[in-house]
């Protein structure tokens, strides 16, 4: 069986979900209400991110990240 390469999607857009990079997280973590943040999905338009708790993808609306407030460059495109 073959595994998606996007296997979650974004409750709001549709579009694909991808997991964030170490560098990415990193980013997201010096923000002090996700410092403990354990993991995430970023959509593809890295426009938002949505965190993973306890293994769990938070994949709520009100859960989501916006990205346009970290400050991180490689986050504007998408590998």
């Amino acid at each position: 069986m073959e595994v998606a390469k996007f296997p979650f999607i974004c409750p709001q857009t549709r579009q694909p979900l991808r997991e964030a990079t170490s560098e990415e997280l990193a980013a997201l973590r010096k923000m002090p209400e996700h410092s403990s943040l354990e993991a995430a999905w970023i959509r593809v338009d890295s426009c938002i991110a949505y965190p993973i708790q306890n293994g769990i993808p938070q994949l709520i609306p009100s859960s989501a990240i916006p990205l346009a407030q970290v400050a991180f460059p490689t986050l504007l495109s998408t590998p």
